[in-house]
């Protein structure tokens, strides 16, 4: 059965709601997931059949991006938290023996990983925190290279309205985007992996909760939309 209208069935690893985490140890740990339940939900999975193409209409909301099929059936994929809930509510889910299937928008699928490759999706882009020692020095204020060169470390501080990351992953820009939904808007700069950019702090978005990390559990990223990128850093040679 093929998918249409932007549809991919995806079986996912687990259930709705996760109850189960692993320590780096080993040990597997019960836990309650109806606090902040938004952060055990289901968010891996396995792509079962897409679309033949993907259809984009400027003026409505059936694919948010202009972009291009970039999955393919076997390969695992990261969903955003809240397209499980809405699959199982809009009656687009199905169990078969301890198999969920369910089925999302193609905007849905923010990142897939096939052969070892890991393939950002629908112009996200993923990026980690870069400390203040870690930046060119023409990026830091007087304040901040007095503080870099001294011993002494004063705790809190500020809070932050954009942060300094280095790209971790990025895939190819969206061509375009809809005009409805309040969608997103893109970047109209290539970006490649540790270019140094600019991003408002409250758009970070972890890619994975950290008790259910399989894609990238070594380090901490965040998907950002691209057009919470205010400012790009270009070496001067």
């Amino acid at each position: 059965m093929k998918p249409t209208n932007n549809h991919v069935k995806i079986r996912l690893v687990g259930d709705i709601i996760q109850t189960m985490t692993q320590t780096k140890g080993g040990l597997r740990l019960h836990i309650n997931p109806h606090f902040e339940p938004e952060k055990h939900s289901a968010t891996q999975g396995v792509v079962v059949a897409v679309p033949d193409k993907l259809k984009f209409n400027k003026d409505h909301n059936l694919l948010r991006w202009k972009t291009e099929m970039e999955i393919q059936e076997g390969d695992e994929v990261l969903i955003d938290w809240d397209a499980a809930f809405r699959a199982r509510e809009m009656g687009m889910y199905e169990k078969k023996g301890d198999d969920i299937y369910i089925i999302v928008k193609y905007h849905d699928i923010f990142l897939a990983r096939r052969n070892g490759k890991t393939i950002p999706l629908n112009g996200l882009v993923f990026v980690e925190m870069v400390a203040n020692d870690d930046l060119p020095e023409e990026l830091l204020t007087k304040e901040q290279i007095r503080m870099k060169n001294s011993s002494i470390v004063i705790p809190g501080g500020k809070k932050k309205s954009v942060r300094y990351c280095r790209v971790v992953l990025c895939g190819e820009p969206v061509q375009d985007k809809c005009k409805i939904d309040r969608a997103k808007d893109y970047l109209d700069v290539k970006l490649n992996p540790g270019d140094i950019v600019v991003v408002k702090n409250h758009a970070m978005i972890p890619m994975e909760y950290y008790m259910h990390k399989t894609f990238m559990p070594e380090k901490e990223v965040y998907k950002v939309y691209s057009d919470t990128i205010i400012a790009t850093y270009q070496k001067q040679d």
